[in-house]
């Protein structure tokens, strides 16, 4: 199972409510989730914040991201700024 569908089923998420967060179609979503195609490198900090880290850009393109590779932080403010994140957080 993908990070990202894993990511999906454990947040209890459709493919339309990360497809509308990222501004996607479910069908896009459901082919990065199969590994049918490739998440575009541009895309990719998109989902890095959307999902608050938990899935990785090693998780989503190994082949561009080293295990361990993260984004400065001010990347991530700078996308997230105003929008909220998918994850339900621990209380």
């Amino acid at each position: 199972m993908s990070a990202l569908l894993q990511f999906r089923v454990d947040q209890k998420l459709s493919q339309e409510d990360l497809a509308e967060r990222l501004g996607v179609s479910p069908g896009l979503i459901s082919h990065y989730e199969t590994g049918a195609r490739p998440v575009p490198a541009e895309r990719v900090r998109d989902i890095v914040v959307a999902t608050g880290g938990v899935v990785t850009p090693h998780d989503l393109r190994p082949d561009l991201y080293p295990e361990g590779f993260e984004f400065p932080p001010e990347m991530l403010m700078e996308q997230n700024e105003g929008q909220g994140r998918l994850f339900q957080e621990a209380d």
